[in-house]
Formats: C-alpha cells, structure tokens, sequence
C-alpha cells in the first residue's frame, strides 16, 4: 500500500494498527491531485488482492486484508495529545 500511494505522490504519514494514513496534498491542481489519490487507492487495492490470493496459496485466510480509504477536504494537521502523549496526525475539522 506505501509503494501505491507514494508513486502517485501520496505521503504516508503513520501506521495506525493494521492501516495507514496518508495524504495528497493539493497542488496547483486540485483535480489531478485527486485524480492521483483515487489512483494510489485503486493500486492499493490491486496489492491487497494480489496478497490475498498469495495468503490463499500458502492455506491461510485469503480475506484478512480489506481495502478501504476516505477522501475529504480541508484538514488539520499537527501534534494532538496531552502533556505526557503528543502524537502527529490529521483530522477532520467537525462541522458547525
């Protein structure tokens, strides 16, 4: 999933148990940057397959690894945390 979304220009910010956050970010061209991130799913997707039918060669379950990704908007991004755990990441804004 990290060579996915790394050609397409993604950027893998951190590993969050069995998933990984990444982003695209927005350029000069908003469209070709999401064209790029839907891209970078698409091939992640692909790789999970391709891991999947190996897992099934080798007799293990072949559906443990389920793709998944969300695209959104405008982001925050920073150390969140408290005084003894500051962790960086992105978050959504909450809606008002």
């Amino acid at each position: 999933m990290c060579d996915a979304v790394a050609a397409q220009g993604g950027e893998i910010l951190k590993f969050i148990g069995d998933a990984m956050l990444g982003d695209f970010p927005i350029g000069a061209d908003a469209v070709q940057t999401c064209a790029a991130a839907l891209n970078g799913a698409e091939h992640a997707e692909m790789a999970l397959a391709k891991e999947n039918q190996r897992r099934h060669g080798f007799g293990l379950a072949a559906d443990r690894l389920r793709p998944g990704a969300a695209c959104t908007g405008d982001v925050l991004y920073g150390n969140i945390g408290s005084d003894t755990r500051l962790d960086f990441t992105v978050i959504v804004p909450p809606s008002i």
